[in-house]
């Protein structure tokens, strides 16, 4: 029975998803500062005049459809595997007789 020697796959940090529980806690906040901003435009409804007062109710009116696609927006990155071998490319040998005159000066 042979064994396997290929190493598993791993995911890159930087394209990781974040754990559950942050992202519920984030969309919950978001939706909950949505609401809370829909009771500030209907509150102000009664306080502002004129044209203000409809562009408040249309902002009560839209905000909720608004809330609820914010809140159901899942992160849904794929994780990337790493590559298994780094390709790394040696550089040339340069070989030269050529000597630059020059002195070396030490500041110590």
């Amino acid at each position: 029975m042979a064994t396997s020697t290929r190493r598993p796959t791993s995911t890159v940090i930087t394209g990781a998803r974040a754990p559950r529980s942050e992202d519920l806690a984030r969309r919950q906040r978001n939706y909950l500062l949505l609401m809370m901003f829909r009771v500030i435009c209907i509150v102000s409804m009664f306080f502002v005049p004129g044209v203000w007062r409809w562009v408040l109710l249309a902002g009560a009116a839209f905000l909720p459809a608004l809330a609820v696609l914010i809140a159901n927006n899942v992160d849904i990155r794929t994780p990337q595997p790493v590559p298994d071998e780094p390709v790394l490319k040696a550089l040339p040998a340069h070989h030269s007789d050529h000597v630059v005159p020059g002195e070396v000066v030490d500041h110590d």
